[in-house]
């Protein structure tokens, strides 16, 4: 007894009963006789470099054998594969992005801490290509040390997750390869050069006076420099890592608009600021004059912050967006039972006898036998209709189009389509065929050469598990054809005695249970939201250390002020009002433009690359922007609890 067949398609009449019978024996059983149509598969597996080379060799095919990857499986299975592929490679972006700008961050700090021992050495004799030498060695030594931490936490994540999925991977995966060591490596080596070298050449030119002059501030006049080089090493590193253009595009130009938005903003809140600090107490006084005091280095924070704000909400957003698109396609109500074969005048009885049974109303769709023969486009030039043409295919016609049909070009007929001669097609097969709006399709069904033309071109949600068509006949032409019916409904897993008994009653009528196909599919989908959760959780862990190291690369001078303060004789409380009033200010201010962003960064992520429906999740926007600035404001307490706590005398020392 065939209990499962795990690697069968996800198309309802692929789930009809099988068998599995030996291949020497086929001829002995006498199953394939003149006419019958049969399909041969060979299955290929191995390293996917050898397979794009196996495939590569295939050049020339007959037009009947069709290669398909794993990608195009199925339509749902394969498209929740590639979304699924697509989420990774969006969490994977935004988490390289992030830790660009953590980088970017610490390699500012790194030159202003090491301005005065750069120009120390100079004093002492050092040259600089040995002060070069010098940093570059350190900087060597960080990123080897980093990538082997993050290759050996990365090892262990792994582990951890296949343990996790014990319960639902059955087989055993393979191990890790050396490649993701590899991709580790490039990957902090080239955010190590966008965002450090820039800084390195600030520190190889120090001149050595700045150490009496006491000035050992970074020199900003090459800023543009410095964020052009890091900017192009960045979108040329992600250009080459992910071989996806529109969503690498989308997410750097989005950045860059926000960017540029929080930039004007930091400048608009800096003068709010010095306009609103005598309006208030002290210690909110003291929090909005650090804040235009420090002027540059607030807009820096501000759009440090909000960027990695909108990376996290834009994240958080798509992935709400396709966990619920897998729920919603594989609902309580998805249809598990398929009937065809039913006649015209069984119509009525069917829904009598299903309707009160199931308790939902039975919806009937017809189906056509016929052929597609030829294609003229616009320019009278023929189209090779290719496999199309090759054996009969399912046609239907409606009258009103299907909820789960959109129109992706042209109009659909509506009343007139019960006087017009019109066909409309799957936009992904028009494009495969060249077929557009205004192409003439000739057909054959009963024995019939119909010529239609086409009106739309559709947009079929596959994963809804209704009859679904790509050819759609207007009522005018299919109407009065030869036809039989077709119905998808869900029978209760407490009424499978339903089929039985209906079966007995209509036994010219086929029946196929779908609960195998959903329950492989259902599978496949936990598998995948797992794996989106976990990449989510990673991405999130990113930004939040982002966050803390964004907040204690500032840290030393707020340590040094607040002991001044503290030395004068200002109490502790004010003290933490004033960095709370600063940060929270600059958080509130930062979340609020990255809700506007991410909104519209989510709605073009998920309309036009996840193809799917998108509505702001006000619950993400707004608990994104409240957690942010709470954080901000916390975070940035804690850098400086040591320094209000300690004695005055012990920070002023060492500031």
């Amino acid at each position: 007894m065939l209990v499962d067949f795990p690697d069968r398609n996800d198309g309802f009449l692929t789930f009809a009963p099988t068998v599995i019978a030996n291949i020497e024996d086929l001829d002995a059983m006498g199953v394939i006789q003149p006419g019958s149509r049969v399909v041969y598969r060979q299955l290929y597996s191995g390293p996917e470099k050898q397979i794009d080379s196996f495939v590569n060799e295939l050049q020339e095919l007959p037009a009947e054998v069709r290669i398909q990857r794993i990608e195009n499986i199925g339509q749902q299975l394969g498209r929740t594969l590639d979304r699924s592929n697509r989420y990774f490679s969006l969490a994977s972006l935004v988490t390289i992005i992030i830790a660009a700008i953590a980088a970017m961050i610490s390699a500012r700090r790194f030159a202003i801490r090491h301005i005065f021992n750069c120009s120390l050495m100079k004093i002492f004799g050092a040259t600089q290509g040995f002060v070069l030498s010098a940093l570059i060695g350190q900087l060597l030594l960080m990123t080897l040390l980093a990538t082997t931490v993050g290759v050996g936490v990365g090892w262990m994540i792994q582990y951890i997750l296949v343990d996790l999925l014990k319960g639902i991977i059955d087989s055993d995966l393979p191990g890790p390869s050396l490649q993701p060591i590899w991709i580790a490596l490039l990957t902090s080596s080239c955010l190590i050069v966008g965002t450090v070298a820039p800084y390195l050449q600030q520190l190889r030119v120090s001149q050595p006076i700045r150490v009496l002059r006491n000035d050992l501030r970074p020199d900003y006049k090459s800023s543009f420099f410095i964020n052009a080089v890091a900017i192009f090493a960045l979108v040329f590193f992600l250009s080459i890592l992910f071989a996806d253009f529109s969503l690498v595009s989308t997410i750097i130009i989005g950045l860059f608009l926000v960017g540029l938005s929080l930039f004007c903003l930091g400048a608009l809140m800096v003068k709010c600021c010095s306009f609103f600090e005598n309006q208030i107490g002290i210690g909110w006084k003291l929090g909005l004059k650090n804040i235009s005091k420090r002027r540059g280095e607030s807009i820096l924070h501000l759009v440090v912050f909000g960027l990695s704000f909108m990376a996290l909400m834009v994240l958080t957003e798509t992935r709400s967006d396709l966990i619920n698109s897998w729920k919603q396609s594989l609902s309580e109500e998805t249809p598990n039972h398929f009937f065809f074969n039913i006649q015209g005048s069984q119509l009525d009885g069917i829904a009598d006898f299903l309707s009160p049974r199931i308790g939902q109303a039975v919806k009937f769709t017809p189906l056509i036998r016929g052929r597609l023969l030829e294609v003229n486009s616009g320019s009278n030039q023929g189209t090779d209709s290719g496999r199309m043409i090759e054996r009969e295919a399912n046609i239907t016609w409606y009258a009103q189009l299907p909820d789960n049909n959109s129109i992706a070009a042209g109009e659909w007929w509506g009343k007139e389509g019960e006087s017009i001669q019109a066909v409309s097609v799957d936009e992904g097969v028009a494009e495969s065929l060249n077929i557009g709006v205004g192409d003439q399709l000739i057909f054959n069904a009963a024995g019939m050469d119909l010529e239609v033309t086409v009106t739309s071109l559709r947009r079929i949600k596959w994963e809804s598990f209704q009859p679904n068509f790509i050819f759609v006949l207007s009522p005018m032409v299919a109407r009065e054809l030869p036809q039989s019916f077709i119905t998808s409904v869900n029978i209760p897993d407490g009424n499978k005695q339903v089929v039985d008994e209906f079966l007995s009653r209509y036994p010219t009528v086929t029946s196929i249970d779908l609960n195998s196909a959903l329950n492989q599919i259902k599978t496949i989908l936990n598998k995948a939201s797992l794996a989106v959760q976990y990449m989510f959780l990673l991405a999130l862990l990113a930004g939040a250390l982002t966050l803390v190291a964004t907040i204690f690369a500032s840290a030393d001078q707020r340590r040094y002020e607040s002991a001044l303060l503290h030395t004068i004789g200002a109490k502790r409380s004010k003290i933490f009002q004033s960095i709370a009033t600063e940060f929270f200010a600059i958080g509130i201010g930062a979340g609020l433009t990255a809700a506007i962003g991410a909104v519209f960064i989510s709605g073009f992520l998920s309309t036009q690359i996840f193809e799917l429906n998108y509505s702001p999740n006000i619950l993400v926007l707004t608990g994104g922007l409240i957690f942010g600035a709470i954080c901000i404001g916390c975070v940035g307490m804690l850098a400086v609890r040591e320094a209000v706590y300690a004695p005055p005398l012990l920070t002023l020392r060492d500031p």
